[in-house]
């Protein structure tokens, strides 16, 4: 039949809607784990701004054997849930830089859908420049077949993965609070515009410590409750900056501090404090917007990199 002559033909009968149903719980569907990904670039030299892209649900099959197993957690009728599930609890994001290689994405890909994982969102960029590729994927890993408890698993097949590509890599889990240190001078704006974060739930974080050169923001840490030490800094002195950053590496590592955020610091660190450092600091114009779970593990690899991730 000609193809004039098939578009002009009457349609077929339709087939019984008996022959067109199948049961969710029945369907197996092939889903591919690789959901297409969106960029954000502000940089061609270094890699892009990565934006967390929104949630999918889970599958339908998924929801049906979640209300099965515990009937709190099931939709109500206006379609909220009653507790959130698993899959939603457990979120992580996996940041990678290798060099640019086929299969980089494929292999992580696999490793997520075998450990059961579920892909959420995933955001790459190749530097052709520089030959290297970098990713980042948001992953629901509630349902693992191993227990969402034991991310040592899930970190060990990253691990293997890594080890065949020559791959940096780093994992942030959404259930675990980053530890951050504010560092101050005189300035009190981008501290207020912290803290009034911080309080709304927009900065979700622990900050145990509000850390400065000078004594003058002392009130304001007082105002909100939060710890305030003056590690002060007199360029004029010989060897006061190298004296000045072992106390800031020591009280941070008493601290357990994750995040060094700077809010109008007005200092520019040593060479060796910033290589020491640089993986973990970010300045406080470049927090929004952002995951504020992940916040500066999840930012750029490139410590010359100066887009606003």
């Amino acid at each position: 039949m000609s193809l004039k002559a098939s578009l002009s033909a009457p349609p077929t009968a339709a087939v019984p809607a008996a022959r067109l149903h199948v049961s969710w719980n029945q369907a197996k569907p092939i889903r591919s784990s690789i959901p297409r990904p969106r960029y954000s670039r502000t940089s061609t030299k270094c890699h892009s701004e990565w934006v967390h892209g929104g949630q999918r649900s889970a599958p339908i099959s998924r929801l049906v054997a979640t209300a099965a197993a515990d009937p709190a957690s099931a939709p109500t009728s206006n379609g909220a849930s009653a507790a959130p599930s698993a899959a939603t609890d457990y979120i992580a994001n996996l940041l990678v830089r290798c060099p640019d290689a086929k299969g980089v994405v494929a292999s992580l890909s696999q490793l997520l859908y075998g450990m059961n994982c579920n892909i959420v969102s995933s955001d790459q960029f190749s530097d052709l420049d520089e030959n290297q590729f970098y990713q980042r994927i948001s992953l629901q890993y509630g349902d693992m077949l191993v227990g969402a408890g034991n991310t040592a698993i899930l970190e060990k097949g990253i691990a293997e993965v890594a080890a065949r590509f020559n791959m940096d890599w780093r994992i942030c889990y959404k259930q675990q609070k980053k530890r951050v240190a504010i560092m101050v001078s005189k300035m009190d704006h981008c501290l207020y515009d912290l803290m009034i974060r911080h309080e709304a739930g927009e900065l979700d974080c622990d900050i145990p410590i509000i850390i400065s050169n000078w004594p003058n923001l002392a009130p304001v840490a007082a105002k909100f409750g939060l710890d305030f030490r003056c590690l002060p800094l007199d360029p004029k002195v010989p060897g006061a900056k190298a004296a000045q950053e072992a106390q800031l590496e020591a009280l941070l590592e008493e601290m357990g501090i994750d995040v060094i955020v700077l809010a109008r610091y007005m200092q520019i660190f040593s060479e060796d404090f910033a290589q020491r450092n640089w993986r973990r600091t970010i300045s406080e114009q470049a927090l929004f917007p952002c995951d504020s779970f992940s916040l500066a593990p999840s930012m750029c690899f490139n410590p010359k990199c100066v887009c606003p991730t």
